[in-house]
């Protein structure tokens, strides 16, 4: 079953692999073109949120997703904890680097790149932190125009 809705589809320039991944081999999901009235940042925020999910679903137990920036020196892993935006071309990533403090990164969509990660469970205790469905459920909102959130999920 896709989580994919067909008002939050990617674009149809997918290549097969990108296409399958994100759709869980449901082509009739990627079919819709971008939503109107958007703005890069909602848009980019939405796409993410869609890989998010296919990529958290694939995830074991004891892993949760991770963002690395590879554009930081030797890159750097965050434990992802929210993903928002700032209209209209800024995205913010939240988390938690390795020793537990919160960082926030503000990236620009024309600067945007980044690898999730299958990262250990930051809490050893306890199911591990999945952000995708939240993430895809604000993007829902931004698509029917509800929200402008960039708030860490609590």
């Amino acid at each position: 079953m896709s989580v994919i809705k067909e008002d939050l589809a990617p674009p149809p320039n997918l290549s097969p692999a990108v296409r399958h991944e994100i759709t869980e081999g449901n082509p009739a999901a990627i079919e819709q073109p971008p939503i109107e009235n958007l703005t890069p940042a909602q848009w980019a925020y939405m796409r993410l949120a869609q890989a998010i999910v296919a990529f958290e679903q694939k995830l074991d137990a004891e892993h949760e997703v991770g963002f690395h920036l590879v554009q930081f020196g030797g890159g750097q892993v965050f434990h992802a904890e929210n993903l928002g935006y700032w209209a209209p071309d800024l995205l913010i990533f939240f988390g938690k680097n390795g020793l537990g403090d919160p960082i926030q990164l503000i990236q620009h969509v024309t600067q945007l790149n980044v690898l999730l990660v299958a990262a250990k469970k930051a809490e050893a205790e306890g199911a591990p932190r999945r952000i995708g469905f939240d993430i895809l459920q604000d993007a829902r909102k931004v698509a029917e125009g509800k929200t402008a959130s960039a708030e860490p999920i609590s």
